[in-house]
């Protein structure tokens, strides 16, 4: 450690300087993803309970706030990937958060950003997965989540965690109560109720990015899963969105 290392650890506590520590991050976020409220309101809840300031990163008070807002984005990171949310998920979000925050001029800016942020890992955090597998099984569901967009077959699967294809799909149905396949078509589609719901691709688009053969075969697996065709699912979003613009 060097002296001008030395010297500033020693200015921060001699101010009186407090981070909010890693513990008391994590154990507000998981208080206040588990509270009543929609996501504003645990927005505001996280904020009005936080412990702690942003660390001083930079002379240059913009590039201040870019910094603080990098290691918002990596605690809430922490967060979610320590509950099983899909990585390629979080770790996506977290690319794009932190792209846009090079976007950032000004306070005002950044303060909107920080409750978007939080906003969308709030909504991640709805998405976590609290059961633990084994090793293989774990180590297969990760690999699923990876190659969501492209054909999965079992063979593939089993070579990835080293054992045959015989042997996982006994301990997957066994420690899931489901068939490999089953999984991999539910996380498809919880993909693509997602991609329905916020984004304006076509359905054909979904279908293809997402490794169905067809649009037949992606609308069938969607009502065998959902009860309800693509199309209509994306409407019934249209429609609230509809009902509450007039609100």
């Amino acid at each position: 450690m060097n002296k001008d290392c030395l010297q500033f650890i020693m200015n921060n506590r001699i101010s009186g300087f407090q981070h909010p520590t890693r513990e008391n991050i994590m154990g507000l976020f998981h208080k206040v993803s588990h509270s009543n409220g929609d996501a504003k309101e645990q927005v505001a809840q996280y904020f009005r309970e936080l412990n702690g300031e942003q660390g001083f990163l930079n002379d240059n008070d913009l590039m201040n706030l870019r910094y603080t807002l990098v290691n918002d984005c990596f605690y809430f990171c922490e967060y979610l990937l320590g509950y099983n949310v899909d990585k390629e998920l979080v770790y996506n979000a977290s690319d794009y958060y932190i792209n846009q925050i090079n976007k950032i001029n000004k306070p005002d800016d950044a303060l909107k950003f920080l409750e978007e942020l939080t906003d969308t890992f709030f909504e991640l955090a709805q998405k976590k997965r609290l059961v633990s597998y084994s090793f293989r099984i774990e180590r297969s569901l990760q690999y699923i989540d990876q190659k969501l967009y492209s054909p999965v077959t079992l063979e593939e699967v089993a070579a990835a965690v080293s054992v045959t294809p015989q042997y996982l799909t006994t301990i997957f149905r066994e420690e899931t109560g489901m068939t490999l396949y089953q999984y991999i078509r539910n996380r498809k589609i919880d993909e693509a109720k997602m991609l329905l719901l916020y984004s304006d691709e076509p359905i054909t688009t979904i279908a293809n990015a997402l490794g169905f053969s067809s649009n037949a075969h992606f609308s069938a697996s969607f009502k065998s899963v959902t009860g309800h065709t693509p199309s209509s699912f994306r409407r019934k979003r249209i429609d609230m969105f509809s009902i509450s613009d007039h609100f």
